[in-house]
């Protein structure tokens, strides 16, 4: 649903009004438009790579990546996806053998995408 969400903003009015108050919008009444891209601002999940504290175990952030991925077809984002990762994104705290943890996460990350 939220994708499909997503997919048809761009078929949408700019809003008069909220709540029976004036937005002051000055594009208020138009079409909204198809976006340039989605911007996802961090901690879009609880614990980045799950419960298990082990490199490349990145199952959230593989699901949000394969939700969320650009692409044609009802299941895929339209637009481009720009991601920003937020401390919940890889707030695990690794094994103490692993000093470089977060950049092994965030390379995963990466290469998952």
């Amino acid at each position: 649903r939220d994708v499909a969400a997503l997919n048809a903003i761009g078929d949408k009015e700019w809003p008069a009004e909220i709540n029976a108050i004036a937005t002051g919008l000055r594009p208020a009444g138009s079409r909204i438009g198809t976006p340039l891209g989605l911007v996802v601002g961090g901690d879009i999940t609880d614990d980045g790579g799950g419960q298990i504290t082990e490199p490349s175990e990145g199952t959230q952030l593989l699901q949000f990546s394969q939700r969320y991925q650009q692409g044609m077809g009802p299941d895929r984002v339209h637009v481009p996806v720009y991601v920003g990762l937020g401390n919940h994104d890889l707030d695990q705290n690794g094994p103490p053998h692993h000093v470089d943890w977060y950049r092994r996460e965030m390379r995963d990350y990466v290469e998952v995408n």
